[in-house]
């Protein structure tokens, strides 16, 4: 992502040769001390001590409610829950097996403890965080008492350490938000860049996508730079032949956030709208544009015949062909006239005017857009989640990272939430199905939240 405002050629030098790339990537580090245990966040890293005879026993002396068990286990049950004590309701149903041992209050054979040692006796079976299953199982092996279960999930939640992990982070997708069709042609342009790739015929290494999203008409150009310069240049000369949008879609590339480009869209009077950052479904219509122009190159590519020539002839193949919503060819509802083509030529009726009707047209693709939202929430069961202004999350990073390296970013602070996506506070604006939800303030958890891997 980095190097995308650069052009550079790659050449290959033998390791013999690379010298300092060898010596950089192999030459251990000289003075460097052993990390401890101590230049850890002390917050983070505390070992429990074991429960004692002595902690025990205070414990239990102190604790009212178990000498009241021990008190109806030797005299008898009442008959009736209304009769039995407020603070020993809880014990109530399981009171047939309840039984004392050597002074413990046991449920079949598993001990009942204080209270006051409850929240220990959770920590000492999450020591090893293997999450809220596992943590409840270690507890049900030797222990047993009222809300045992739902403490043990309220602590894990709560706990740094398996925030920190990976293994308790998930996202859900978000319900499918339609993206608004403009109601006239070339008033909402999508622009994206393929490449780089190999051009067959052609030095091009990159391919500029301009689409219409109201007709679906497409421009491309085949270029061997794509530095900010370059793409403005190709967006006057399109502007030039079909006028001036009122909104531009791109995605977060730096070609289109450089102040060189703002300042030529607000110069212009266009809206730029970014997409949120790794979401190609945010301008899915470009991306399948895209995806026709890379099938196109590795047709052209396996019949030996020039790139930019095979992407004309699938473009024009493409205009002129009726749009299977709309009925209508994008020619004709950019043109408004009927294409001339080799089956259609100007002697019939190409070249005749043609009258689009815009509402019908919109009609047609809002009806579509309602059955594609519908398959798609029930296909993958969106649920909508409401994220709110000051809560934190952790974001699910693009690809793949380290084996030793999370999934997921630090945690970060939602400054702004939009319909489908959410701005953070570092400024960056990601989709809802990136988030996961973090239950902690990790301001108040000490340090141990590292770096942004990304």
């Amino acid at each position: 992502m980095g190097l995308e405002g650069f052009n550079f050629d790659m050449q290959y030098v033998p390791g013999k040769r690379n010298i300092v790339a060898d010596c950089l990537s192999r030459l251990p580090r000289k003075g460097g001390e052993e990390e401890t245990i101590e230049s850890f966040d002390p917050v983070l890293h505390v070992e429990l001590s074991g429960i004692t005879k002595e902690e025990w026993v205070i414990a239990t002396s102190g604790d009212p409610t178990l000498q009241t068990l021990k008190t109806m286990i030797v005299k008898g049950w009442p008959d009736k829950c209304q009769q039995v004590k407020e603070d020993v309701r809880g014990y109530w149903e399981v009171c047939s097996e309840l039984h004392l041992t050597k002074e413990l209050v046991m449920r079949g054979e598993r001990i009942v403890p204080p209270e006051a040692l409850w929240r220990k006796l959770i920590d000492l079976a999450h020591e090893g965080h293997l999450g809220r299953t596992l943590t409840k199982s270690r507890l049900r092996a030797s222990y047993w008492f009222p809300t045992m279960d739902r403490l043990v999930e309220d602590i894990v939640r709560d706990c740094t350490h398996c925030s920190l992990s990976d293994k308790t982070r998930s996202t859900r997708k978000a319900p499918l938000s339609p993206v608004e069709v403009p109601t006239k042609p070339w008033d909402k342009l999508g622009l994206d860049i393929v490449g780089p790739l190999t051009c067959p015929g052609s030095r091009a290494r990159f391919i500029l996508v301009l689409v219409d999203y109201h007709t679906h008409w497409v421009m491309t150009k085949a270029v061997h730079n794509v530095t900010t310069l370059d793409v403005i240049q190709i967006l006057r000369e399109s502007f030039s032949r079909e006028g001036i949008p009122s909104t531009l879609v791109t995605d977060n590339g730096v070609q289109f956030t450089s102040s060189t480009m703002l300042e030529f869209l607000t110069v212009s009077g266009i809206k730029h709208h970014r997409t949120a950052l790794y979401n190609p479904r945010a301008n899915g219509l470009v991306e399948r544009v895209n995806r026709m122009v890379k099938e196109c190159l590795q047709l052209a590519s396996v019949s030996r015949e020039s790139g930019e020539g095979a992407i004309e002839r699938m473009l024009w193949s493409y205009h002129t062909t009726p749009n299977l919503v709309t009925g209508v060819s994008p020619f004709t509802s950019l043109k408004g006239r009927q294409p001339g083509t080799k089956l259609n030529p100007n002697w019939l009726k190409g070249g005749e005017p043609v009258i689009v009707h815009r509402k019908e047209v919109m009609t047609k693709v809002e009806e579509n857009q309602r059955k594609y939202q519908e398959w798609y929430n029930n296909k993958f069961g969106t649920k909508s989640k409401q994220w709110v202004v000051g809560q934190w999350v952790r974001i699910k990073l693009p690809g793949s990272t380290r084996r030793e390296g999370s999934r997921f970013s630090r945690p970060l602070r939602i400054s702004k939430v939009h319909k489908n996506v959410v701005t953070m506070e570092d400024g960056r604006v990601w989709s809802m199905d990136r988030l996961s939800a973090i239950q902690i303030d990790p301001r108040k958890s000490g340090e141990g939240f590292g770096e942004e891997q990304q």
